[in-house]
């Protein structure tokens, strides 16, 4: 697939379906299920004034260029429902117009960059249906309506900025926790308390065991019988020796 670069004055590109010029640029293209294959076509990167792009529903494969930077104008991003893989393409955090961003059902791996977070103008972030792993937990974005990460890897605890989205939008990765889904085990606020900084996880039906804690001032309580038992067998002892050197003394008079 190749798309045209000249101005519209030159070509008819402008004319075509799902193809919008502005000022004789193209601004918007939507090519949704036209049934094309092959990899990302670079030749878009030249449509510096391109604001959406849309190749949903497509048969797309391959992993997405590197340097994205040029469609700086873009501001809705939809690549759904193609066969995408490799890595979270980091240069499109470098997109800040960027308000809808869709790259669900495909096949993404790696992890989602914390770097998503310089998107302050997002409102939506759709990656479900990837193979996206590790924590989502430096993610902060605090105008998104609309985001789903599910049926990936990810693991960890949901962050409190996201925990309001339904349980669809995180469900199917069996690591995940925190609201909406499980409550997480494992996590402490304490650095002096046992289990600081240990990774979090669901906490599930699985029956509690007894944890033997490292400080001496909690020693058993049934311990302290046993002892007072001893201390009073030594005092009967003392108490029958006394006794007998009593006696002795007695008759000796």
């Amino acid at each position: 697939f190749k798309f045209p670069l000249k101005r519209a004055p030159n070509t008819t590109v402008c004319l075509w379906y799902s193809v919008i010029c502005l000022q004789g640029r193209v601004s918007k293209l939507v090519l949704e299920d036209f049934n094309l294959h092959g990899s990302f076509p670079t030749s878009l990167l030249s449509l510096s004034d391109l604001r959406v792009l849309s190749l949903k529903h497509n048969s797309f494969s391959g992993p997405l260029p590197t340097n994205l930077s040029s469609l700086s104008s873009l501001k809705l991003l939809f690549l759904s429902f193609n066969n995408f893989s490799g890595q979270f393409p980091a240069s499109v955090t470098s997109l800040f117009r960027l308000y809808r961003l869709d790259l669900s059902h495909n096949n993404f791996s790696g992890v989602i960059p914390p770097e998503v977070s310089r998107l302050t103008h997002l409102l939506t972030l759709r990656l479900e249906q990837n193979g996206f792993s590790g924590s989502i937990s430096g993610l902060n974005l605090p105008h998104i309506q609309d985001f789903n990460v599910s049926n990936n890897k990810l693991g960890g605890q949901i962050p409190r900025s996201l925990s309001g989205f339904p349980k669809s939008a995180f469900s199917g990765n069996q690591a995940l926790c925190g609201p909406p889904l499980l409550q997480c085990k494992g996590v402490s606020g304490d650095p002096t308390r046992p289990g600081n900084g240990s990774v979090a996880s669901p906490l599930g039906s699985s029956p509690t065991t007894d944890v033997v804690s490292s400080s001496p001032s909690t020693v058993p309580s049934k311990i302290l019988p046993t002892a007072a038992k001893k201390s009073g067998a030594r005092m009967s002892l003392w108490a029958i020796i006394a006794i007998i050197v009593g006696d002795i003394l007695v008759l000796a008079l």
